[in-house]
């Protein structure tokens, strides 16, 4: 058994060294012995099946353009791995960017002043989607959203930090989105 341990590394190492030289048969062969390692990898670090195959073939289009600077080609399989995981923290920093984006954009946009005209209805509703939530977390949206209040000022005004009220928001959103319109 470890003979073709051996055998492989040896393989490996072959593939590595002619992949390096620019020889692209070698990277494809690379390529399909690893792809499924490196779906796996990505798989179990994102959870997104979509994301997983983007950031996968990243990892290989990153592999080949940096191949160049792995001195040890024995090394391949950990250095493929490391190569993985660090795209997808990449991955996951950008969606956490973003959506910390959208939520700001979503405050910005809660912040402005009514339109002349703006529908009744529509305010009506948001206050009484507001009053459906319980204690702090209706405090703080209708300080944010009904009073216009910035975030600093909401938690001056509470006296907790302003990230337990950009929490206490995002939770509230988060139980209105669940709950709906209809529900009571």
């Amino acid at each position: 058994m470890a003979h073709s341990s051996t055998q492989f590394q040896t393989s490996i190492r072959q593939l590595v060294c002619a992949a390096q030289a620019r020889e692209v048969g070698a990277f494809e062969t690379l390529i399909s012995r690893y792809e499924n390692f490196v779906f796996k990898v990505v798989f179990a670090r994102l959870g997104n099946f979509h994301d997983a195959e983007d950031v996968a073939q990243n990892v290989f289009i990153e592999a080949f353009l940096h191949l160049h600077r792995l001195q040890e080609p024995a090394k391949f399989t950990p250095w493929l791995r490391r190569l993985a995981i660090n795209l997808c923290a990449d991955q996951l920093r950008r969606k956490s960017i973003m959506a910390a984006g959208s939520e700001e954009l979503l405050d910005q946009t809660a912040a402005l002043p009514p339109v002349p005209g703006q529908d009744h209805a529509c305010q009506q509703f948001v206050e009484n989607a507001i009053q459906r939530l319980s204690g702090v977390l209706r405090e703080t949206m209708e300080l944010h959203y009904l009073q216009n209040c910035p975030l600093k000022e909401i938690s001056v005004r509470l006296n907790v930090p302003l990230g337990t009220i950009k929490r206490r928001l995002h939770e509230a959103r988060r139980i209105l989105r669940a709950c709906g319109p209809s529900d009571p």
